[in-house]
C-alpha cells in the first residue's frame, strides 16, 4: 500500500526530473544560437570579403579598359622605335645588380671568441683527468685484488666497471664509455710512450694553438684529425687514440664566428659606394632595333611611356568612386530586399563572378570587335540563375560601367557611349524579365532572339538621331540582333555548368525534374501508383499555396513529386498502395515495427534521392517533410498495449522543416491525407480540419526554422481549402437512364391511348 509521503516524494522526483530536462532544453537551445550566431557571422563576413573582390577587380578591369598604351613593348622583342628619357631616370635595375655584386665581393667577417676557446680546452683537459683517474683507480683496485688472491685472474665486477664508467661519463658532462672501453684503459701499460699525462698534455697545448689562431667550422674536421695524426699513427692500437677521439668530437667547437651585423655593414658600406646608373632626359632609354631589357622595360614603365604619358588621377578617381557606389547599391538592395540570398555565401559568389566575368570579357572584346561588347550573358543568367529584379539591377550597373570602358578605349565620342547604355538598358532589362519565366534551352534561344530584336529596334531609334545617313543606323542596328543571339547560344551552352559549381536549382533544371519520364518518378508510378497519385495532387497543393505566399513554386512542385519516394523500399507498407486493407503487413507487425518501418521512408527517400541524383533542396524535403511529427495511429496502437511506450520511439527522425518550400510540402502532405479520411466533406469541414492541422503543426514547434509567418499560414489555409473544395465537391446525381427511358414510353403510350379515347367519344 502507497502511503501519502510516498506519492509526495514521487511527485518531488518528477518535478525535480521535469525541471533538469528543461534546464538541459534550455542549455541546448542557447548552444544552438550561439552556434547559429557563429555561422551567420562567418556568412556575413565570407560575402563582405567576396563583395570586396569583386569591386576591386571591377575597378581594375574598367582602369585598364580606359587606360590607353603609348607603347607596347615586351621583353625580348625588338624595339619599332627610338625611345627618350622624358626626365632624369634611374636604371634601378642595373644599379641593383652592380650593388649585388659589390655586395657578393666583401668576404664574411669573422670575430675571434677567446673565451669560447679556453672553455674547449679546460673541458678537453677534464675529460683527460677522468680517464686518467679511472685507469689509476682501476689499476690500484687489481693490484689490491691480487694481494688478496696470489695466483687467481683478476676479473672486475660489473658493478666495479659501471662505477668507473659514470666516472668518465659524469652525469653527461664527460665522454660516452662502455665496459669495453674501460677495461682496456686500465689495462694500458703504463710504461707505454706516451703516457696518459703526456697525451692529455700534447693534445691540450695543441689544440690551445689551433683554438688561438681560430677554429672555423668548416676546419673542424681537419683540424681534430690533425691533432691526432701527430700523437697516434693510423694503425696503432692505443686505447687512447680512440678516448683521443670521442674527447675531441665531444668538446672541441669553432671559436672564429661569422659576424653578421659587421659582414652586412661592410657588405652595405661597399653597395653604398656603387653610383647609380641614371639617364638623363634626352638620352636615348631604347634605339630602334635594340632587344628590350627588363631594365629599359622598369624606366618605360616608371616614366610612364608604357601607359598614359600623363595619368590622369581624377579620372582613375572618379571612375573608381562610380564603380564603387553602383556596386553598394546592389549591396544594399541585396540586403534590404533579397536577404534570404546572403544566407549562404554561394549566391554572393556566383553573383561577384558574374559581373566580374562580363567586364572581363568585354576588356578583351575592347581589342578585337567593340562591337561585340555586351551584357546581355550576365544579365540573363542572373535572371535565371538569380533573381528576376536583381537582373534588372545588374543590368543598369553594368551598362553604365561597360560605357564608361567604350567611351575612352575606342576613342568614340561620348555620344558612342550613350547609346550603348540605353540600348543595354532597355534590351537587357527586357532579357531579365523574359528570363523570369520557367526557361528550357530553346526558350533561351528564343529570348536571345526577342532581345536582340529590341536592342536592334533602340539602336535604330539612337541611330537615327545620332548618325546621319540610315545606312549607319541600319548597320549599327544589327549589332544588338548578333549580341542577342550570341549571348542565348554561350546561355544555353553554359547554363549546365553554373548549375553544376554551384549547386542552383534553376526553373529550367527543376520542370525537367517534374518530366514524368524521368526513371525515379517512373519507378514511383509503377511500383507504387497510390504514393504517385498521392505525390500530384500534394504537388498541386503545395505550389498552389507557394504562388500565394511568393514561395519558390517549381522547387515546391518538384519537391513534392519526389517527397515519397522512399516509400519505394515497401510500397505495400502504406494505405494508398494497398488494394486489400484485410491483408495488410501490418497485420503481422507490432506498432513499434510499424512505425519504425513507415518512418524510415523520410531517409530511404534521401538515399534513393542521392542514387538518383537530385540537388539538394528536394533532397532536404524528402527529409524535412514530416519534421519530428509522431506517428499517431501506430503510438494509440502501442498506448493500448502498454502505457510507458515512448513517444519518441514513433516520431519522425526530422530534421523539422527550415525552408518555406519543405513546410509547405509538410502541411500539403498532411492535409490531403486528412481531407481524404473524412466522412464529411463539405468545405466547412474542409476548411475547419485544415485550420486545425496547421494549428497543431505550428503548436508543435514544427514550422519554428522555416521562417513562415502567420499570415503567410492563413493563406495557405486559404489556398487549400479553395483547391480541395474542387477536388471534393459535391456532385449532381446522375439518372437512371433505363429507368428515365421507360418512364418516357410509358408516358408517350398514355398519351396516345388518351389521344384514341376522346376521338371515341
Amino acid at each position: 500500500m502507497i502511503s501519502v509521503q510516498d506519492k509526495r516524494d514521487g511527485k518531488v522526483s518528477e518535478n525535480s526530473q521535469e525541471k533538469n530536462m528543461e534546464n538541459q532544453e534550455t542549455a541546448i537551445k542557447r548552444e544552438k544560437g550561439r552556434r547559429g550566431y557563429k555561422k551567420r557571422t562567418g556568412i556575413r563576413a565570407a560575402c563582405v570579403f567576396v563583395a570586396l573582390i569583386c569591386c576591386a577587380a571591377s575597378i581594375a578591369i574598367v582602369c585598364a579598359g580606359i587606360t590607353p598604351e603609348r607603347y607596347d613593348l615586351s621583353l625580348g622583342q625588338s624595339a619599332p622605335v627610338d625611345i627618350v628619357a622624358t626626365k632624369d631616370i634611374e636604371d634601378a635595375l642595373t644599379t641593383e645588380q652592380n650593388r649585388q655584386a659589390a655586395r657578393d665581393a666583401v668576404q664574411t667577417v669573422y670575430i675571434l671568441d677567446a673565451d669560447k676557446g679556453e672553455k674547449c680546452i679546460d673541458n678537453i683537459s677534464q675529460a683527460f683527468d677522468s680517464v686518467i683517474s679511472v685507469h689509476d683507480q682501476g689499476v690500484e683496485h687489481r693490484e689490491q685484488w691480487q694481494e688478496n688472491n696470489p695466483g687467481g685472474t683478476y676479473v672486475p665486477t660489473i658493478a666495479y666497471i659501471n662505477e668507473l664508467i659514470k666516472i668518465i661519463y659524469r652525469d653527461g658532462e664527460g665522454i660516452e664509455a662502455d665496459q669495453e672501453l674501460v677495461l682496456n684503459i686500465i689495462d694500458r701499460d703504463e710504461n707505454k710512450s706516451p703516457s696518459m699525462e703526456e697525451i692529455k698534455l700534447l693534445v691540450t697545448a695543441a689544440a690551445r694553438n689551433v683554438f688561438n689562431a681560430g677554429l672555423k667550422q668548416e676546419d673542424l674536421k681537419n683540424q681534430r684529425d690533425y691533432i691526432i695524426g701527430n700523437i697516434f699513427t693510423e694503425d696503432d692500437g692505443d686505447v687512447m687514440l680512440n678516448v683521443t677521439r670521442r674527447i675531441l668530437d665531444k668538446y672541441m667547437e669553432a671559436n672564429y664566428l661569422p659576424d653578421q651585423s659587421a659582414t652586412e655593414l661592410a657588405r652595405a658600406e661597399a653597395a653604398a659606394q656603387v653610383e647609380s646608373v641614371v639617364y638623363k632626359k634626352g638620352h636615348y632609354i631604347v634605339r630602334t632595333g635594340d632587344i628590350v631589357t627588363q631594365a629599359q622595360l622598369d624606366m618605360l614603365g616608371e616614366l610612364g611611356l608604357l601607359s598614359n604619358q600623363e595619368i590622369d588621377i581624377s579620372m582613375y578617381t572618379g571612375v573608381s568612386a562610380l564603380i564603387l557606389i553602383m556596386l553598394i547599391i546592389v549591396a544594399v538592395y541585396l540586403y534590404i530586399y533579397e536577404r534570404p540570398m546572403l544566407r549562404g555565401v554561394r549566391n554572393a559568389l556566383l553573383l561577384g563572378i558574374l559581373i566580374v566575368l562580363m567586364l572581363l570579357i568585354n576588356y578583351m572584346l575592347l581589342d578585337l570587335e567593340p562591337n561585340l561588347v555586351q551584357v546581355y550573358y550576365a544579365v540573363m543568367l542572373i535572371g535565371i540563375l538569380l533573381k528576376t529584379r536583381l537582373a534588372v539591377l545588374c543590368n543598369l550597373v553594368l551598362s553604365v560601367i561597360t560605357g564608361m570602358m567604350l567611351s575612352d578605349t575606342t576613342g568614340m565620342f561620348p555620344m558612342q557611349a550613350v547609346l550603348f547604355i540605353v540600348v543595354s538598358l532597355i534590351s537587357g532589362t527586357a532579357a531579365a524579365y523574359m528570363c523570369a519565366r520557367p526557361m528550357h534551352r530553346m526558350r533561351i534561344m528564343g529570348t536571345g532572339l526577342v532581345v536582340g530584336g529590341v536592342g536592334a529596334i533602340t539602336s535604330l531609334c539612337m541611330g537615327l538621331i545620332i548618325y546621319d545617313s540610315l545606312t549607319s543606323a541600319l548597320e549599327g542596328a544589327l549589332w544588338p540582333l548578333v549580341n542577342g543571339v550570341a549571348s542565348a547560344v554561350l546561355c544555353v551552352g553554359t547554363l549546365p555548368l553554373w548549375e553544376l559549381a554551384f549547386d542552383i536549382q534553376t526553373p529550367t533544371k527543376l520542370l525537367e525534374l517534374t518530366n514524368p519520364n524521368h526513371p525515379l518518378l517512373r519507378r514511383l508510378a509503377l511500383e507504387a501508383p497510390g504514393t504517385y497519385h498521392h505525390s500530384i495532387v500534394v504537388a498541386n497543393l503545395a505550389e498552389s499555396a507557394a504562388e500565394a505566399i511568393g514561395a519558390n513554386a517549381m522547387l515546391v512542385r518538384a519537391g513534392a513529386y519526389y517527397h515519397d519516394v522512399g516509400k519505394l523500399s515497401a510500397p505495400e507498407a502504406f494505405t494508398e498502395n494497398q488494394t486489400d486493407k484485410s491483408k495488410s503487413i501490418h497485420n503481422m507487425l507490432s506498432p513499434a515495427e510499424s512505425a519504425a518501418l513507415i518512418r524510415s521512408h523520410t531517409v530511404e527517400g534521401e538515399e534513393l534521392a542521392l542514387k538518383y541524383k537530385l540537388p539538394k533542396p528536394i533532397r532536404d524535403i524528402i527529409r524535412q517533410h514530416h519534421g519530428t511529427t509522431a506517428i499517431n495511429y501506430f503510438y494509440a496502437q502501442a498506448l493500448e498495449q502498454d502505457e510507458n511506450v515512448n513517444i519518441e520511439d514513433f516520431k519522425y527522425p526530422g530534421p523539422k522543416p527550415r525552408s518555406k518550400e519543405a513546410a509547405l510540402i509538410m502541411l500539403a502532405d498532411s492535409v490531403e491525407a486528412a481531407v481524404r479520411s473524412l466522412t464529411d466533406k463539405t468545405p466547412e469541414n474542409v476548411k475547419q480540419r485544415i485550420i486545425k492541422l496547421i494549428k497543431e503543426r505550428v503548436a508543435a514547434g514544427e514550422l519554428d526554422q522555416c521562417n513562415i509567418s502567420m499570415l503567410e499560414l492563413n493563406m495557405v489555409a486559404d489556398e487549400f481549402a479553395q483547391a480541395l473544395g474542387a477536388v471534393h465537391h459535391e456532385r449532381v446525381e446522375y439518372p437512371d437512364l433505363d429507368k428515365a427511358l421507360a418512364d418516357n414510353k410509358a408516358k408517350k403510350h398514355y398519351s396516345e391511348f388518351r389521344k384514341n379515347d376522346n376521338r371515341n367519344s
